[in-house]
């Protein structure tokens, strides 16, 4: 082999050797904007702003019929970031994502959640839970409320629900119940009327908002079984937030929240403002 022959083996070599880094390059930052864009990654902000995510539900967390994120727990948690001198960046995710997100410290805080074990390997929970209460109702098509009259009923239906929510602590541990999950609660709305499913479960509120927007009074209504017990719910912190050595301060600002009933102020100010409006 000549001494030519193996400068042009070499440039060849380096040349191979080049596409390959740029392929992987390529990919690399193909990736990186994939996690970016799905919210897994921390996107750098300001270092005061606090990133609140909220599940795609209404009308608590978006409220009304626009695009701006409004609503009972949006107007709660801008007074939070407000009280602790922060400004606020409010996002909505879907379920699943918007805890991917509060995993990977996407996202700072997260509003509405109810206590599980599993959540606490990646999230803080305020001291104080701002509801104390979280009524799950269901709902049957019209005529057929006496379907459920108490919990035993639900055994033999099928009952929709949000994959990756908690309703109450008994019904989301008790696998015999037949659940159909689908990934968004309009889907559930949908399902029912036409008799994909029995029943379908949510907070009491929540559910009765999108009866009246979808305009389904005269197909669907409210089981005669209602869960009505204690239900804390709380504000969560990402153990992965930039602000999560100020947990003190903010269980400080909860607390007092709480103490004034802020919540409570804002929820029948939102509700009284839906009802004059004929939402």
């Amino acid at each position: 082999m000549t001494f030519f022959t193996l400068i042009k083996l070499g440039i060849l070599l380096l040349r191979n050797r080049a596409r390959k880094y740029k392929a992987i390059k390529k990919v690399m930052i193909k990736n990186l904007l994939l996690l970016v864009l799905f919210g897994l990654v921390v996107v750098p902000v300001k270092s005061k702003e606090l990133v609140v995510v909220f599940t795609e539900f209404h009308p608590v967390w978006i409220g009304k019929k626009t695009d701006s994120i409004t609503g009972v727990e949006a107007e709660f948690m801008k007074e939070f970031a407000r009280r602790l001198g922060f400004s606020v960046s409010l996002i909505t995710r879907p379920w699943k994502r918007s805890l991917l997100m509060m995993r990977s410290g996407g996202a700072d805080v997260m509003p509405a959640l109810l206590k599980k074990e599993d959540r606490e390997d990646y999230l803080h929970y305020l001291n104080t839970p701002y509801l104390t209460r979280n009524d799950k109702c269901f709902y049957v098509k019209k005529g057929n409320s006496s379907l459920i009259e108490n919990y035993e009923d639900l055994y033999g239906i099928k009952v929709g629900i949000m994959g990756g929510g908690s309703y109450f602590s008994r019904f989301d541990k008790d696998a015999k119940i037949k659940k159909v999950l689908v990934t968004h609660d309009d889907q559930l709305m949908r399902m029912l009327p036409l008799g994909r499913i029995d029943t379908v479960v949510g907070t009491c509120n929540i559910m009765q908002y999108q009866i009246s927007t979808q305009k389904l009074h005269n197909e669907i209504e409210e089981a005669l079984y209602r869960y009505s017990e204690p239900n804390a719910v709380f504000i969560t912190v990402s153990k992965k937030s930039k602000f999560v050595n100020q947990l003190s301060r903010f269980n400080d600002v909860m607390n007092k929240m709480v103490e004034e009933n802020v919540y409570d102020k804002i929820y029948n100010e939102f509700f009284r403002e839906l009802e004059s409006s004929g939402e």
